[in-house]
């Protein structure tokens, strides 16, 4: 949009100061002609958060007719999705199949729970043997690439901590696909996504929770599985990762989103991997920690990011 104020100052808490002008800026010179940052002509659209912290001065020439500042393609900010082609997002193979669980605590907290795109929701296992698992729709079955699950909102005793992840072609006969064990869940809500190495199309698809950490039943607000042909990033090599990976939804453009990061999840290199959902490598980068700050550090656009420690 065009600039309200033809000069606005922003104190920041090191003491600097970022001074934003709009010159000749009216109702009618409401088109930006040129820029300059910090005295040099500056043709991109947008700024970096180091631009802004390191103070200085951003200055508008403002004009009656649009122009094509900012309009080259080294101009626009880095997308996650390919140039002209709009974000693809992954296919949940769960969708509109059949759930069912080793057992479950009514309606309220049922199997059909833990597929329904809906955080705010859960489902409960009694005592016992402990699996969910999804008969997908149709006949043709499909190929498992990624797995994501989500935290409920009680107790995190009752969160899974040893478990596998199984196909089958009838429900009866399984494959091993995945197994994790002694995993954690840091917060309420918490979604952690999984990387798997499959080829294989299966019907049914199986989360058998072998142990939780400390309770007497099993629950999860959230299960994904998710389609894998084209979901694995092969030049990251995460499919080969034992490390949690997290499933980011960065919606806010303008206040910080933060992750903490424990040491334990840290690279030996102090790198800092980001992948789009359907697994292009977005950015690449030195951290340090333990808080992981997805604007100022990682300079991410609003959306759904996976971060690989």
């Amino acid at each position: 949009g065009s600039p309200l104020f033809t000069k606005s100052t922003i104190h920041l808490e090191n003491g600097k100061d970022f001074i934003i002008s709009a010159i000749g800026n009216s109702s009618t010179n409401k088109y930006i002609q040129s820029a300059k940052l910090n005295g040099v002509p500056y043709t991109k659209n947008w700024l970096s958060h180091a631009d802004i912290q390191s103070g200085g001065t951003l200055e508008f020439i403002m004009g009656p007719t649009a122009s094509a500042w900012g309009s080259n393609a080294n101009d626009i900010p880095v997308s996650i999705s390919s140039p002209d082609s709009p974000p693809v997002g992954l296919t949940d193979l769960s969708k509109g199949g059949n759930a069912t669980a080793s057992s479950e605590t009514g309606t309220v907290e049922s199997a059909s729970q833990v597929f329904d795109d809906n955080s705010a929701t859960k489902w409960r296992s009694s005592a016992g043997a402990l699996w969910i698992q999804s008969k997908l729709a149709g006949s043709s079955g499909g190929i498992l690439g990624l797995y994501t699950l989500t935290s409920a909102d009680n107790t995190p005793a009752s969160d899974p901590k040893d478990w596998t992840i199984m196909g089958s072609d009838n429900g009866t006969d399984w494959t091993l696909i995945d197994s994790r064990k002694g995993e954690t869940f840091k917060f309420r809500n918490y979604t952690r996504a999984f990387l798997v190495k499959n080829s294989r199309s299966f019907l049914y698809y199986r989360l058998q929770i072998d142990a939780v950490n400390g309770g007497t039943y099993a629950q999860l607000a959230e299960l994904e599985f998710l389609k894998g042909t084209s979901v694995i990033p092969t030049t990251a090599r995460l499919e080969k990762s034992k490390a949690p990976i997290r499933k980011v939804i960065f919606r806010n453009s303008i206040t910080s989103q933060s992750i903490y990061i424990p040491a334990s999840m840290r690279r030996p290199d102090a790198q800092v991997k980001i992948h789009s959902l359907d697994g292009r490598l977005v950015r690449t980068f030195q951290f340090q920690g333990p808080v992981l700050d997805l604007k100022r550090d990682a300079q991410l656009a609003p959306g759904a990011y996976l971060v690989h420690p």
